[in-house]
């Protein structure tokens, strides 16, 4: 498996992924999905290595309040994008997260947390805060 698919879960309020999970994806969309009010990733999950074209798409939620992301998730993702999503208000990482990224954060009116463990996006090269108002911890 190399996209997680979840466009067709249009009612779905909370995804929880858990603990060493879905380490074969090399991305995770989550696109458009207006009832979708939190999301959470266990630790040591999405670790596929693809040579930097791993993403993660957080984009057009409208009711997202949380992202919360475990330890050791997404090691070898390059790209993370979390957008439009206007009710998003925390945003949490653990250690050893996102290694190597460009992260981007844009049009979140309401965040107000982002929270993030050691070693997050220790390698980063490219960070956009664009219409985000936050307290960084």
């Amino acid at each position: 498996m190399n996209e997680v698919p979840l466009s067709r879960f249009i009612a779905l309020k909370e995804l929880m992924i858990g603990s060493g999970c879905l380490n074969s994806a090399t991305a995770l969309e989550v696109i458009g999905m207006n009832r979708l009010e939190r999301l959470e990733v266990g630790s040591n999950s999405f670790r596929q290595v693809d040579g930097g074209s791993n993403h993660l798409f957080v984009k057009n939620c409208g009711v997202l309040k949380s992202v919360k992301i475990g330890d050791d998730s997404f090691v070898h993702f390059g790209v993370i994008e979390i957008e439009s999503v206007p009710s998003l208000e925390e945003l949490v990482m653990g250690d050893s997260c996102f290694s190597a990224v460009s992260f981007e954060l844009k049009d979140l009116p309401k965040l107000k947390t982002i929270r993030f463990g050691s070693e997050v996006m220790k390698n980063c090269e490219n960070v956009v805060f664009e219409s985000a108002c936050c307290g960084v911890v």
